[in-house]
């Protein structure tokens, strides 16, 4: 009987470590590279959103004569389908080139970042040029 045993086929212990082993291998790569996608995705959404309601002010603008004044969006309905419910996406981002997590109440909003600025659109007190990679600062020349 005990031949017939050692006969059968199946997994063995050694076989399953090595198994076990690679799939850890390859998540351990694979989630980081996930978070960062997902940061990437979020980031993209929030800059195409700044940009649209930027196009909605030079369009309000353009009727009215004068940016609109107001914190949030409302002005903007006319503009941009949906508005008021426009919100940023949960999660992390790139802010200045560095992952970065909005806060829990982040809103689109209109306002100035600094005096004598014109109005522009806002996420959660930053503008479109803040979200992204880093920029270079140096003159461009490469050695």
């Amino acid at each position: 009987m005990s031949q017939n045993k050692r006969q059968e086929a199946g997994f063995s212990l050694l076989g399953m470590l090595i198994a076990v082993g690679i799939v850890a291998v390859l998540a351990a790569i694979a989630v980081p590279k996930f978070h960062s996608a997902v940061a990437k995705a979020n980031t993209a959404k929030i800059q195409a959103d700044l940009s649209t309601i930027e196009t909605a002010m030079g369009v309000y603008a353009l009727e009215k004569g004068v940016f609109p004044t107001s914190g949030d969006l409302t002005a903007l309905d006319d503009y941009i389908v949906d508005a008021k419910n426009l919100k940023p996406p949960t999660g992390q981002c790139l802010v200045n080139g560095e992952l970065t997590t909005l806060s829990d109440n982040a809103a689109y909003s209109i306002g100035k970042t600094g005096d004598g600025e014109e109005m522009r659109a806002l996420c959660d007190g930053k503008t479109l040029s803040a979200f992204g990679e880093r920029k270079s600062t140096g003159s461009g020349n490469q050695s």
